[in-house]
């Protein structure tokens, strides 16, 4: 495996981080979107491999919750290619489906590593990601996820995996937050 330059793990940082800021960003339409532009009217592309940068999505087909993050980031992917891309990359992204095996996904993530992707987006469902990002981690490769298992981002659990980020609250997290919100809204007893 070739070691990845610096700068290829910026790249893969600020294409999530776009990606993230498009898809929780406004629907701001207006003329004034484009001012910035108007700088010498060169665009400069970084691009390693031509004019595009390709980001691997596995994800859970056929599931809610991996439905709702593939359509996110198509849509995110969109509007950032929409917009020039990052540092004039067009993104590419590569969905797969893991059947939410968690098996087959990390054969899946495995495969998609030989494509050397500057990023995973993906997957959502925990039993997956704990499996995939020892794959991720093996190819130093950054893998952003929608999972909420608690141990991902513990670092005496995951063994102080440098290469994978949470997109969403924790499990442990999540529940406080929503119970707060249930008790902020009045409710006194919930049916299961």
């Amino acid at each position: 495996m070739t070691k990845r330059p610096c700068w290829s793990r910026l790249l893969a940082l600020l294409a999530t981080g776009a990606l993230f800021a498009a898809g929780c960003g406004g629907d701001d339409d207006s003329d004034d979107a484009g001012a910035s532009d108007s700088g010498s009217g060169e665009e400069t592309s970084e691009c390693p491999d031509g004019d595009s940068v390709l980001m691997a999505m596995p994800y859970e087909a056929n599931q809610p919750a991996g439905e709702n993050w593939r359509l996110g980031v198509e849509m995110a992917v969109a509007e950032i290619n929409d917009d020039g891309g990052i540092l004039g990359c067009q993104i590419e992204l590569d969905p797969q489906d893991t059947q939410g095996d968690p098996d087959v996904s990390r054969q899946v993530v495995a495969d998609q590593a030989e494509d050397d992707p500057f990023v995973f987006l993906g997957t959502v469902f925990s039993a997956s990601t704990i499996v995939n990002m020892v794959e991720a981690q093996r190819a130093e490769i950054p893998m952003f996820v929608g999972a909420e298992a608690p141990s991902i981002t513990d670092r005496e659990e995951n063994g102080d995996n440098d290469y994978i980020y949470r997109a969403s609250f924790g499990v442990d997290t999540a529940a406080d937050k929503f119970v707060s919100f249930m008790v902020d809204e009045g409710v006194e007893s919930v049916d299961i």
